[in-house]
C-alpha cells in the first residue's frame, strides 16, 4: 500500500468535499499504520468540519503522543477549542505551542485572541502592542485588536483599528463587519448599514443561494419580493418591523419565515402571505423575482434615520387573564452556541433575591434547560411550561399572561418587546449594537428598561437594581 498516493488522494476527495470517500481511505492508512501523523491531522480535521468535535480532537491527542514536540498540532487543537468556546483549555495548548516555537506570529495571535475571549484584558492588550510594534502591516492584528478594544467598550479606538486594517487590506471583510457594528452602535445608520453588508463575505451572515437576483432598492413593478430568513430568531423579529415599509411601496412580498415562526407570523399585522423555510435552506418552491435577506432591509431600503425609528412587528391581540395573580417570567440564557453567550448568560441561582416575594408566579422562559436548573426551578415553583413549546406561537400565548419579563438579551426580549410587554432587559456591558450606548431605555421597544453592566461590574451588581425595582413594584423582599 502506497500510503503517500493515498494521502494525495484523501486530500483531492476533501477539496472536493467528497468526505465520506475521504474518510474510508484515511481510516484505511491508520489501520495499516496507527502512526501516520499526517492520515491522523487530516482525519481529524475531516471529523472537525462534520463537527464531531470530540472525535476531531482524540485524533489529534493521539499525534501529540506520538509526536510531542509538535507545535503546530498543539496549534490546531487550540483552534478547535476556542472555536468550541473552550478558550481556558485553548490558551494552555497556545503556550504548549509558543513554548516550541516562541517567534510564530500565528501562535501569537491566536493565544492572543484566546485572551480577549478569556476576557483578560491586560495580558491580550500588551500581546497585541508587541505584535503590533513588530507587525504593524498586519491588518488581522488591528482587527483582533479592535475586537478586543470593542469588548471592553473603547470604541473610537477599536473603529480607528478596524480602519486601519481596511486601509491595509479593503477586502478584509470581518474588519468591514466589526466596524459595522461599531458605527451602528454610534447610531451612524448610513454608513453602518453599508459596512453591515461585509458580514456575507465573512461567515456573520449566511450565504445562500437563489436562482433569481437580488433586490436592492430599485423600483419594483408587478413583481414578487422574497424577503428571507437570517441570523437567529430574535434577529428576525427585530428587522421585520421594517417589512411594513414594503407595504407602504405597493411592493407585493412573500415572508420566508422558520417553522419555529410560522404560527406567530401568521398573526402579525401586515403580513399576508407566508412559505416555511426548508430544513437544508433551500430555496422555496414558490415564484418570485427578486429576494432580499430580511436584515438587509434597511440598506436596500435606504432607512438610515436613527432619530426616529421604525416600530415593532405587531401581533394580534391576545387578552391577559384578570385574576388577581402576579406573573413574572425570567430568561436567564439563550443559546450556549452564541458567540457571546459567555458574557450575556446569567445562573439562574442568582436571581433568589427575588424569589421570596409573595404572590408572584414565576414562569422560566428559557428553555433546553441542565438537570440541575430543572431541580433548582421544581424547588423554586417555577412554572416551566415553556419547555413544551414547539413554536414561537406557543411562546406568545404564554407571554400575553405575564406582568413583567425579566430576560437577558435573546429572541424573548425581542418577542415580548414587539408584544409591548413590561421588559426588564439585562445587558452586558458589550452589548448588541442594537441597544446603543443607552443605559435605562431603548427607542426600539418602548416598554423596555434597560439593566446594564458598567465596564467590569459583576451581574449581583446589576442584580441588586432589579431588586430594588422589583421591591417599589411588588412589595418588600
Amino acid at each position: 500500500m502506497d500510503e503517500n498516493n493515498l494521502l494525495l488522494e484523501a486530500q483531492e476527495l476533501i477539496n472536493n468535499k467528497k468526505l465520506d470517500d475521504a474518510e474510508e481511505i484515511l481510516k484505511q492508512i491508520i489501520f495499516f499504520n496507527s502512526k501516520n501523523i499526517q492520515a491522523l491531522k487530516l482525519l481529524s480535521i475531516l471529523y472537525y468540519e462534520q463537527n464531531n468535535i470530540d472525535f476531531a480532537l482524540n485524533l489529534l491527542e493521539r499525534i501529540v503522543i506520538i509526536n510531542p514536540e509538535n507545535d503546530e498540532i498543539y496549534n490546531l487543537i487550540g483552534v478547535i477549542l476556542g472555536k468550541s468556546n473552550k478558550h481556558y483549555e485553548a490558551e494552555k495548548y497556545f503556550k504548549k505551542a509558543l513554548k516550541l516555537k516562541p517567534d510564530s506570529k500565528e501562535y501569537i495571535k491566536n493565544y492572543a485572541l484566546s485572551l480577549t475571549f478569556q476576557n483578560k484584558v491586560e495580558e491580550a492588550v500588551n500581546t497585541y502592542k508587541k505584535l503590533l510594534n513588530e507587525y504593524p502591516d498586519d491588518p488581522v492584528i488591528w482587527n483582533d485588536f479592535g475586537y478586543l478594544l470593542q469588548n471592553i467598550c473603547f470604541y473610537k479606538e477599536a473603529k480607528e483599528c478596524f480602519e486601519r486594517a481596511i486601509s491595509i487590506d479593503y477586502n478584509f471583510a470581518l474588519a468591514h463587519w466589526n466596524l459595522s457594528l461599531v458605527l451602528l452602535r454610534d447610531k451612524d445608520f448610513q454608513n453602518g448599514f453599508v459596512e453591515y453588508e461585509w458580514g456575507f463575505n465573512c461567515g456573520h451572515r449566511t450565504i445562500r443561494k437563489f436562482s433569481k437576483p437580488r433586490w436592492n432598492g430599485e423600483e419594483l413593478h408587478n413583481k414578487v419580493l422574497l424577503v428571507t430568513h437570517e441570523q437567529g430568531f430574535g434577529d428576525f423579529i427585530f428587522f421585520s418591523r421594517y417589512l411594513k415599509y414594503l407595504k407602504e411601496m405597493g411592493i407585493y412580498f412573500i415572508l420566508e419565515v422558520p417553522k419555529e415562526l410560522f404560527f406567530l407570523y401568521k398573526t402579525a399585522e401586515g403580513i399576508t402571505d407566508l412559505v416555511i423555510m426548508e430544513d437544508n435552506a433551500a430555496e422555496p418552491k414558490i415564484h418570485y423575482d427578486y429576494y432580499l435577506p430580511i436584515a438587509s432591509l434597511p440598506f436596500a431600503l435606504n432607512m438610515f434615520d436613527s432619530t426616529n425609528l421604525p416600530e415593532p412587528i405587531k401581533f394580534e391581540d391576545y387578552n391577559k387573564q384578570e385574576d388577581g395573580i402576579y406573573r413574572v417570567g425570567i430568561c436567564w440564557k439563550g443559546s450556549q452556541l452564541h458567540r457571546s453567550d459567555l458574557y450575556r448568560s446569567i445562573q439562574i441561582e442568582k436571581f433568589d433575591i427575588l424569589f421570596d416575594t409573595p404572590g408572584i408566579v414565576f414562569y422560566a422562559l428559557s428553555k433546553n434547560i441542565t438537570q440541575d436548573e430543572s431541580i433548582y426551578l421544581f424547588k423554586n415553583r417555577f412554572n416551566t411550561e415553556i419547555q413544551f413549546a414547539n413554536d414561537f406561537l406557543a411562546t406568545y400565548y404564554l407571554l400575553t399572561d405575564l406582568d413583567l419579563v425579566i430576560t437577558v438579551d435573546t429572541a424573548v426580549a425581542h418577542l415580548a418587546g414587539s408584544m409591548g410587554k413590561a421588559v426588564w432587559l439585562l445587558l452586558q456591558y458589550n452589548s448588541d449594537w442594537r441597544w446603543f450606548n443607552d443605559t435605562r431605555i431603548t427607542k426600539w421597544y418602548p416598554n423596555t428598561k434597560i439593566y446594564k453592566q458598567n465596564v467590569g461590574e459583576n451581574w449581583d451588581n446589576v442584580l441588586d437594581r432589579v431588586k430594588n425595582d422589583f421591591q417599589r413594584m411588588f412589595g418588600a423582599i
